[in-house]
């Protein structure tokens, strides 16, 4: 996945984003100011590696962003570098796809495991998943136990999608 982020802060990893083009990350609007440069192509946090690095010159967050209820929580990050010999993401255009059902890759360095009582453990290595894409109200009445987790947090402008034991958590965000 040559075309995954990793935008990083003087703390190491805090979100992920996807090389929309040459010059451009396509991240969550709600991490734009945590970023001081951005890891492309970078798959391991261990191992020395051949990854690109860049700082930013410009953030643009979706003109209707409203990051206390995470509506249209899009922003593109400009980078200082070009990277013209890795693939970008091909965005979707269609409004109706993914159907309910497709299945789905997700990428990121999100916590593994999350307690309350102590620090979430972060992976070393970038992890990848299966989902499937659910209806925007199966997701708003997804019950875990006994609470609903999403009800009224659900939006035309998001996407759904689960699976049994794969889930997104912190440190996956704009992935």
């Amino acid at each position: 996945y040559p075309y995954v982020a990793s935008l990083q802060n003087k703390d190491g990893h805090q979100c992920g984003g996807s090389l929309i083009a040459v010059d451009a990350i396509l991240t969550a609007a709600h991490c734009r100011d945590w970023v001081d440069e951005i890891h492309v192509d970078r798959h391991s946090f261990d191992h020395d590696q051949d990854y690109k690095v860049s700082g930013h010159r410009a953030t643009v967050s979706h003109p209707y962003s409203n990051l206390d209820a995470f509506r249209y929580d899009f922003a593109i990050i400009f980078l200082n570098e070009t990277f013209r010999n890795l693939d970008i993401v091909k965005l979707n255009r269609d409004p109706n796809f993914p159907n309910v059902d497709t299945n789905l890759t997700v990428l990121g360095w999100g916590a593994t495991q999350w307690d309350l009582a102590i620090a979430p453990t972060y992976p070393k290595v970038l992890h990848q998943g299966s989902v499937r894409a659910i209806s925007n109200a199966d997701c708003e009445a997804t019950i875990v136990m006994n609470q609903a987790l999403y009800q009224n947090d659900i939006y035309p402008e998001m996407l759904c999608a689960r699976d049994k034991s794969v889930d997104a958590c912190s440190g996956d965000s704009g992935g």
